[in-house]
C-alpha cells in the first residue's frame, strides 16, 4: 500500500496467550514480525492472509490498545477478536456460532463515588447493538443462503474429526454445529448471565 503498511485479509486479536497456542495448532505460524517494540504474528489459514497480536490479558482497554497497533502495521478486510471461551448453557456446544445482537459493556460510564466509609464503584454500562444490515444477513443466513448455510454446516462439522488431536475424545461435540444470533447479557464478572438465541 501507499501508507507502507502491509496487506492482509485478516487481523486477529488474540486476548490471552494459552489462546493463542490453540490457535496454532490450527493455523501454524508462518513468521514473526518485530514491530514498534511488539510483534505481530503471520499464520497459514490457508488461501486467506492472516496477521495475528496477542494482547496477553483480558480487557476492552488492553485489546482497543493492541488492535490499534494492528491497525497501524496493517492494512486488513477484515479485524476479529479470536479466543476460547466457555457457555454457561448446556445448549451452547463445542464448535456453535453465538453472534451478539446487543451488549452491555458494563464498565463503560463507571466511576468510583465516595461514601461514608471510603470509595465504591458504581457500575453504569453502555449498550451496542449490531448493525441491522449485519444483523438481518446473520438471522436470515439459513433461509436466505441455504446452499451456503448447508455447506458451512457440513464443512464446520467435519473440521473436528479432522482435528489431528490425541485429547479430542474426551470433548463433546455436537453432531451438527448450531448458528445462533441474539442479544448477550453480560454480568459483572464479564461473563454472559443469560444466553438469548
Amino acid at each position: 500500500m501507499a501508507d507502507g503498511r502491509r496487506h492482509f485479509d485478516i487481523g486477529i486479536v488474540v486476548p490471552l496467550r494459552e489462546e493463542f497456542r490453540y490457535i496454532l495448532e490450527v493455523a501454524p505460524q508462518l513468521e514473526a514480525i518485530p514491530h514498534a517494540g511488539t510483534y505481530f504474528y503471520r499464520l497459514d489459514f490457508g488461501a486467506p492472509s492472516a496477521i495475528c497480536c496477542v494482547v496477553d490479558q483480558m480487557g476492552t482497554l488492553p485489546a482497543l490498545q493492541t488492535a490499534s497497533r494492528l491497525l497501524d502495521f496493517a492494512d486488513l478486510k477484515v479485524l476479529a477478536v479470536l479466543g476460547v471461551a466457555g457457555a454457561l448453557d448446556d445448549d451452547v456446544a463445542l464448535g456453535d456460532v453465538v453472534v451478539a445482537a446487543e451488549i452491555n459493556e458494563f464498565q463503560a460510564n463507571s466511576k468510583a463515588e465516595s461514601t461514608e466509609s471510603g470509595y465504591e464503584f458504581r457500575y453504569s454500562g453502555r449498550h451496542w447493538s449490531l448493525d441491522y444490515r449485519i444483523r438481518e444477513a446473520l438471522t436470515n443466513f439459513e433461509f436466505s443462503g441455504k446452499e451456503a448455510f448447508d455447506g458451512w454446516k457440513a464443512a464446520t462439522t467435519g473440521h473436528y474429526s479432522d482435528l489431528g488431536r490425541s485429547d479430542k475424545v474426551d470433548v463433546t461435540c455436537p453432531a451438527s454445529v448450531h448458528f445462533g444470533c441474539g442479544p448477550q447479557k453480560v454480568g459483572r464478572d464479564g461473563r454472559r448471565a443469560r444466553k438469548f438465541l
